[in-house]
Parts: structure tokens; C-alpha cells; sequence
């Protein structure tokens, strides 16, 4: 037989649908899987040659024309065209006229497939033709429709049915549609379809595009796409479908007879990625996809054998120490896919045995080593980095109704953490004045202070100055060189440190601050803290659980403190939490009730980390049943 027509294409739909899918090969080759499996396909090829990719499934197939009692639904829509929106026809087409070479020539951007609700319709987008076209100039479909379609299309009792033929259509090419040349041909096929190897498929589609376009050959890297499809088609992979891609367009491809086949495998690890990548031997290559397990109970990479896994990685004595044997680790580790000559096995096929090779592929794994620990010490630094921020977050949120709740804290309220700068530390300011600071024993500042400053020079020029309200004094830009600042204590008061300072100033550094502190019995406590900045952050300069700065009023709580770590790292999140709750009604009570005794402030934080506490939801743990004897 043959058949001639004129391809359509109804512009709206086709553009909206490549627009997505423009310049990404592998969705395009992923859109023919989909197909595939709307088909009813169990298998898939996908061989890659020099400017050629031939897809092959063994699904139900095509027919070639569509059946004359559809033909007026189809003229009268064709005459609709033109004339407003379009409706959609294919609900008035039977199943075999939509399986036809016709159809899909006639309907570019219509689906064949019609989805339903609860189906599995994966190609529904019906970009065959049109994304065929983005890889390639020139396409050729060969197909060889199942039983049903037969019968459906010639009967029963025919000889199609027994023996249905294998048609072939070849597409205006990519050239020709830019130069307004639509015409396309239906043939029988000169020969049968079959797979790869030979082998008659009884039923199946053939898509061979060649002439590919320049550009694309990186995005169709065999081990890339493998990876891809694994991820993509995981579950069918699982289910239903084989997928087999066969390398003839690499070196080492042309180097194997037949090329190299690469298995497509589901994916059998979860987690997250440390590594994923095709690692080179020079004539041969393996591939490497480790991910991290945050449990760290017992994963183990995987040592895979030409697709096979054959035994954990980490019972081979190479790879019996860190990483790989921190239950943290896991994902499979190929060896190269080498003839035994080269790289011999165990008898059993689970040990690769010493050679150059395998001492060549055990230095190239090991290699990853420092990689692998760097990026787990990077993922379990963000983890723990979000596991403070939850926690802390629920304790500020107990904390804030615990206060409003407990008279005695009335007017201590917490502000909302500072975070300037966008959460980046702002550079150092360098002060341009030298300044001097006197405080009481409650960080407050003390007045009508005399503060005297001498430079080196001989003889010596005093300054003195008093301080203000807020006990500050400030001497101005003075010029480079040694300085000694000292306080006058006034009568009644006590320095419990030094009453002398001496400091050197420079052009870089110009200025220079001081602070003295003295203690001041008549000084009255504040009442209470109102707008108390309360923060987590940690550091490890010193051992102190809290710090307080009263010029700010910033309130911080150390998330490095020795057993808060500990509970960190433990996992014990209720211990973290009482711990952070204990700090801070701690670090609050103390600051809040300065005047008071020890006693006191122990009472008062008990009050404030009992009431808080109990405002911190616990997580259920399902009880454990003792068994009877």
C-alpha cells in the first residue's frame, strides 16, 4: 500500500506544548518512553549512534490510516478549523483510528491518548512528530500493530488479522516544514520490525531520527540519561517496564560489540546526594551515586556488577573504614564493565579480584573520600543549624506566654531577635574619637565622673573630663601615640577592677574606646527588662551558658553550652528543650530581679521554667508492651 498526505498542525497547541520542552533532548526521549507506556509497552531500546537515535518498544502498535467510519467526524472538524475555538474530537474517534499514522500525522499536538481519571496515560501531550523534529532533521516510523488493532481495523477472519503488516512512514523533514513542505508517505515496510538484536517483535514502534541537530550530543551522554530515566520512570522500572539504552556513539561503545548496554535501573537509594557522577579509567569508566542516610542505622553502598549489586562495599577490606562504613552512606559504587581479562572476579562473581584495574578503580573510589566527608559534615551542619532554630523557636514562643502569665515577670517582654545585615556580620567600626564609659554594678551609666588623660609627651598634657547622664566622656580626636586614661572614684563607690588604662592610638586607628565599671551602693536595681532582646547563638570562646548586653539590651543564650551539644547530638529533643527553657529562665530571672537574693532568682526561674515547660507540646512515643511469660 501506500498513502500520501499533507502533515497539519494546529499552531496554538503545538507551540504552547514545545515551548516547554524546546532544547531538553532528554524530555523529548522521555515524551517516547511515555508514549511507550500508554502503549502498553514492557520494553524499551534506545540506541544511540552517530547522528542517529532510534527508539524501539513493544507496545500495541499503529495501524496506518484512519478507519473510513471516523472519516466524516474528521472532515467536518477540518472545515471547522478556521472558524473559532476547536473542539475536541477525539472523544467522537474510536481507540484505532487515534492509533494510526494518519492520525498522527493528520493531528500533530493531539494526543492519541485520551487521560482518564485513576489511569496511568502518561503521553498526553502529543509531541511525537514535533519534538522528533527538535533532535533530528530527518524521522522514519516503522510500526506493526497488536491483535486488537487488527482486528478492530480489518476483522477477524482476514489475513491482516493473522498476520498483521508493518507499515512505514516517513515525515516531512525538519528542512521541508521550514520551507512550507508538509507532505509526509505511508508505506508497507520493505522488512519486519524488530528489536535491536534482531529479534521479530510481534507488535511495536520504530522511531529512527537522524540528521541530529548540533549541540545536542552532551544532553544525550549514555550514563546521563541512564541516571535521568531512573529517576524519572523509577516506578514503572520497578513495575512494569524495561528500559535498555545501547551505546554505539561513544569511543568506548564502538569499542564493545553490539555497544555498550546500559540497564536502566530504578532508583533503589533515598536520601540525600553526596555524589553522582561518571568516574574515567581512561579506556573504561564506572559510575558512582552515593547518598546520604540521616538515620545512620546500617546503610551501606552497594558494589555493583555489570548492573548486578553483588555485596556491600564496605566488606571488601579497602573500604571497611570512614566514610563508608558510618551507616551514613549509601548507593551503589559500579566496577567497570571490562571483559574478566582485564578485570577478573571471585568465582562467585562478588569479589573483584587484585589487578591493575582493580587497583586503578579502588585508588579512583577512594579518591571520593574527602569529597564524601566534606559534604556530609556540610548537610549535618545545616541540619543541626535548622534543628536549633525549631527548637529555639518553641521554647522563645513558651517563653513569651510564660511571662505574661507569672505576675512577679510583669514588664519583662521579649523583643524579637536581631539580625543584622541580613543575618552577615557588618565590619568592625573603628572608632574616630577617643571615648570613655563608666558604669554601675547594673550596667547602668554613672554621671559627674572625672576621667583624666595624659599623652606620652614630656612633659605631659592632662585632659579631664566629667561624665554625663549616661556616664560617658568623650575626648576627641587626639593625635597618634601612647595615652593613659584614669578614673577618679567618687567618694562612697568602689572600683572592683583597675582605675587605670593605658592604650596606643594610630592613624589606621585613630580612636579609642574604655570602659570603666565601679559599684554603687545607693544604685537602685531596675525593676524589670522591657524589650528584652532574647537570642540563640552560639559560641566556644568561653564556658558562660548566657550573656547580657545592657547597652542593647541583648540577651543571649550559648547553643554551643556543653550539654546542650550533648543533647544535640544525641537526638534527644526533649532534653534540648528543657535545657534551653532552663537557660533561659535562668539568664531572665537573673537580670529581671538583680536586687534579689540567690533565693530568689532561684525561685522566680523555677516558677518561669516550670511554666514554660509546660507550654512545650511533647512528642507521643508509642509505649512499650512487656510480654507475658
Amino acid at each position: 500500500m501506500k498513502h500520501t498526505g499533507k502533515a497539519g498542525l494546529i499552531e496554538h497547541r503545538a507551540l504552547g506544548i514545545l515551548s516547554g520542552l524546546y532544547g531538553s533532548p532528554s524530555e523529548i526521549l522521555a515524551e517516547f518512553i511515555d508514549n511507550s507506556l500508554d502503549a502498553n509497552a514492557s520494553k524499551v531500546w534506545i540506541v544511540l549512534r552517530p547522528d542517529q537515535i532510534t527508539v524501539i518498544d513493544d507496545g500495541h502498535g499503529m495501524v496506518a490510516l484512519i478507519l473510513d467510519r471516523d472519516r466524516p467526524v474528521i472532515e467536518e472538524f477540518r472545515d471547522q478549523v478556521d472558524q473559532g475555538p476547536l473542539r475536541d474530537i477525539r472523544n467522537e474517534v474510536s481507540p484505532t483510528s487515534r492509533s494510526s499514522l494518519e492520525w498522527l500525522m493528520e493531528f500533530a499536538a493531539f494526543s492519541a491518548k485520551l487521560p482518564q481519571a485513576g489511569d496511568r496515560t502518561r503521553g498526553a501531550r502529543g509531541i511525537g512528530v514535533l519534538g522528533a523534529r527538535q533532535l533530528g532533521n530527518h524521522t522514519v516510523w516503522v510500526t506493526r500493530p497488536d491483535l486488537e488493532l487488527a482486528r478492530e481495523c480489518w476483522g477477524e477472519g482476514s489475513e491482516e488479522y493473522h498476520n498483521p503488516p508493518t507499515f512505514q512512514l516517513t515525515p516531512p523533514s525538519a528542512e521541508d516544514v521550514e520551507w512550507g513542505k508538509l507532505g509526509y508517505e505511508i508505506i508497507t515496510a520493505p522488512s519486519r520490525l524488530t528489536d535491536p538484536y534482531r529479534n521479530q517483535l510481534q507488535s511495536g514502534t520504530q522511531v529512527e531520527i537522524s540528521g541530529l541537530r548540533p549541540g545536542i550530543e552532551p544532553s544525550l551522554r549514555p550514563a546521563a540519561l541512564a541516571s535521568f530515566f531512573s529517576n524519572r520512570f523509577s516506578e514503572d522500572l520497578r513495575e512494569r517496564l524495561e528500559l535498555v539504552l545501547i551505546d554505539l556513539w561513544t569511543e568506548e561503545g564502538k569499542k564493545t560489540r553490539g555497544g555498550k548496554t546500559h540497564l536502566v535501573r530504578p532508583t533503589l537509594h533515598s536520601g540525600v546526594p553526596l555524589i553522582e557522577e561518571e568516574v574515567s579509567l581512561g579506556p573504561c569508566s564506572f559510575r558512582v551515586e552515593l547518598f546520604y542516610d540521616p538515620s545512620g542505622h546500617g546503610a551501606r553502598p552497594m558494589l555493583v556488577r555489570k548492573g548486578t549489586r553483588v555485596r556491600p562495599l564496605t566488606e571488601l577490606e579497602y573500604f571497611n573504614l570512614k566514610p563508608w562504613n558510618t551507616g551514613k552512606v549509601t548507593g551503589p559504587v559500579e566496577y567497570p564493565n571490562v571483559d574478566e581479562s582485564v578485570g577478573p572476579w571471585s568465582a562467585d562473581k562478588t569479589t573483584p579480584l587484585p589487578s591493575s584495574l582493580t587497583n586503578k578503580w579502588v585508588k579512583a573510589v577512594r579518591d571520593l573520600e574527602a569529597r564524601i566527608e566534606a559534604a556530609i559534615a556540610e548537610i549535618e551542619s545545616r541540619a543541626k543549624a535548622r534543628q536549633i532554630r525549631d527548637i529555639s523557636d518553641g521554647v522563645r514562643e513558651a517563653l513569651i506566654g510564660a511571662l505574661e502569665d507569672l505576675d512577679a515577670f510583669e514588664g519583662v517582654k521579649l523583643g524579637k531577635p536581631t539580625t543584622k545585615n541580613g543575618g552577615k556580620k557588618k565590619p568592625p567600626v573603628v572608632p574616630t574619637n577617643v571615648t570613655v564609659r563608666v558604669l554601675n554594678q547594673f550596667g547602668r551609666g554613672v554621671p559627674n565622673v572625672a576621667i583624666e588623660l595624659r599623652d606620652s609627651s614630656r612633659p605631659p598634657v592632662a585632659i579631664q573630663v566629667v561624665t554625663g547622664k549616661a556616664g560617658n566622656a568623650s575626648f576627641g580626636l587626639r593625635p597618634a601615640g601612647r595615652y593613659f586614661a584614669r578614673i577618679v572614684v567618687p567618694s562612697g563607690m568602689v572600683s572592683p577592677g583597675s582605675t587605670e588604662y593605658r592604650f596606643l592610638t594610630s592613624e589606621d586607628r585613630p580612636g579609642h574606646r574604655v570602659v570603666f565599671r565601679l559599684e554603687d551602693p545607693d544604685a537602685a536595681a531596675p525593676p524589670s527588662l522591657r524589650g528584652l532582646n532574647f537570642q540563640f547563638r552560639p559560641w566556644s570562646d568561653t564556658d558562660e551558658i548566657w550573656r547580657f548586653y545592657p547597652e542593647s539590651g541583648i540577651l543571649e543564650i550559648n547553643t554551643e553550652a556543653p550539654d546542650f551539644r550533648e543533647a544535640l547530638d544525641s537526638g534527644d529533643k526533649r532534653k534540648q528543650q528543657m535545657l534551653l527553657a532552663l537557660y533561659s529562665s535562668m539568664a531572665i530571672s537573673q537580670h529581671a530581679f538583680q536586687a534579689a537574693t540567690i533565693k530568689e532568682v532561684l525561685h522566680h526561674a523555677g516558677r518561669l521554667f516550670s511554666a514554660t515547660l509546660s507550654r512545650i507540646p511533647t512528642e507521643k512515643t508509642p509505649r512499650k508492651t512487656r510480654s507475658k511469660r
